[in-house]
Order: structure tokens, then C-alpha cells, then sequence
């Protein structure tokens, strides 16, 4: 009983301190941000994409701006996959029912991504993008069907082996 209560707070602390990191992430000004971003699209495209350079100034600018916007958006996405995966291993720790755990996720998840973005609305260059939400919600739902699959395989797995 003392593990399962300690997993509980210990995933219910995880939930929080990523969206003390998301929310770290969103107090960046639009130049940081973008300078963190724009880092990582060059370090992709010198990785990945060697064969851009061949592109003129102009063709170049346009590719890397496309690549740096899909860098954005996937960080996004990403983030909050974790964040669901995250929320939904702990709701499952407090009330484990796959479906309760899917669904409160994807909304403490949608509520935490409207806040998010409103408190960006507040930061220096950011704004308050609704198609953001839509791609942070559509994360969460993603991390929270990820984990609840796992934790479902590892329950069948653990009932097989008890045959």
C-alpha cells in the first residue's frame, strides 16, 4: 500500500513539475523562443537535409522558415504527449479506469493548454494562438492513449503470467 501511494504522489508530482517546465518554456519571449527554435532547425537541416544549401537565399529562407515552423509546432505536440502521458499515469494511480484516465486527461490537459496560451498572450512577442491549443490537446490525447496501452500490456502481461 505504501508503494502504491508513493507512485501516486510521485506521478502526480511529475504531472506538475512538466507543467512548471511548459509554463518555463512559455514565459521565454518570442526572440528567445525562436532563437531556441531556430537552433534546433539548423542543427536538423545540417543533420538531415545537407542538400539545401544548393538552394538560393531567398528559396533557403522560405525552406527553413517551413522546417522551423513544423519544429515549433512538433515541440508543441510533443510536450504535451508528455504532459498526458504523464497525467494520465497518475490518474490511473488515483482511479484506475482506463477511460477515466483518458478523458480527465485530455481535459486538465486542454485547460492547462488554454492557460498556457493565455499566459503567453502576456509575454514579450507571443500571442495567443488557438491552433496551438488544438495541437497541444491532440498531444495530450496521444500521450495519454500511449501510456494507458502500455499500462494495459503490462496487466495482460502480468495475468498471462499468472497461469
Amino acid at each position: 500500500m505504501r508503494k502504491k501511494r508513493a507512485l501516486r504522489w510521485s506521478l502526480t508530482a511529475a504531472a506538475v513539475l512538466w507543467m512548471g517546465v511548459i509554463f518555463y518554456m512559455s514565459s521565454k519571449t518570442g526572440a528567445a523562443s525562436n532563437d531556441l527554435s531556430s537552433g534546433i532547425t539548423g542543427a536538423v537541416q545540417r543533420i538531415f537535409l545537407r542538400g539545401w544549401n544548393q538552394y538560393s537565399g531567398d528559396e533557403f529562407t522560405l525552406r527553413m522558415e517551413c522546417l522551423n515552423y513544423l519544429i515549433r509546432k512538433a515541440a508543441h505536440f510533443t510536450e504535451y504527449a508528455i504532459l498526458g502521458g504523464l497525467i494520465s499515469a497518475a490518474l490511473y494511480q488515483w482511479f484506475p479506469k482506463f477511460r477515466v484516465s483518458v478523458w480527465f486527461s485530455c481535459i486538465l490537459g486542454m485547460l492547462y493548454a488554454v492557460s498556457d496560451e493565455f499566459h503567453q498572450s502576456f509575454v514579450d512577442d507571443r500571442s495567443m494562438q488557438v491552433f496551438d491549443v488544438c495541437i497541444d490537446t491532440a498531444g495530450v490525447l496521444v500521450g495519454a492513449l500511449v501510456i494507458c496501452g502500455i499500462i494495459a500490456m503490462a496487466i495482460l502481461s502480468k495475468n498471462d503470467n499468472n497461469y
